[in-house]
């Protein structure tokens, strides 16, 4: 290889290391690592990656799942972190709140449970 050569593949490589360092740590916030939660996120394993979080959902589904984790938080539910994810504290929270108002105990924010939470 040639001098020239190696100058520019070392360039490539710090380019790519510093944009690695740069991103990494917004998309390591943003995956919801590094926090108390397993590296799977807030959401079960029995579930496709990405559904109900940040970057599985639209950004108007984010805003639901947060408002309904405020409601749930106010009807006396936990439903952990008020966070717009549906993890599995969320779920609980909406299974208990659907068995307290007779509703089908999905944990899935259907539109009656929506309804009764007022969402």
């Amino acid at each position: 290889m040639t001098p020239r050569t190696r100058n520019k593949v070392l360039h490539v490589v710090a380019a790519g290391a510093a944009l690695l360092l740069t991103a990494a740590p917004a998309a390591f916030a943003q995956s919801g690592t590094g926090g108390s939660e397993p590296t799977t996120g807030n959401r079960p394993s029995h579930t496709r990656p990405g559904a109900g979080t940040e970057r599985g959902a639209k950004q108007g589904d984010v805003s639901r799942i947060r408002r309904a984790q405020e409601a749930l938080k106010s009807e006396g539910h936990d439903p952990g972190p008020v966070d717009g994810r549906m993890g599995p504290k969320t779920q609980d929270a909406l299974r208990h709140f659907q068995k307290q108002e007779n509703l089908r105990e999905t944990g899935r924010l259907d539109q009656e449970t929506l309804s009764k939470l007022g969402v």
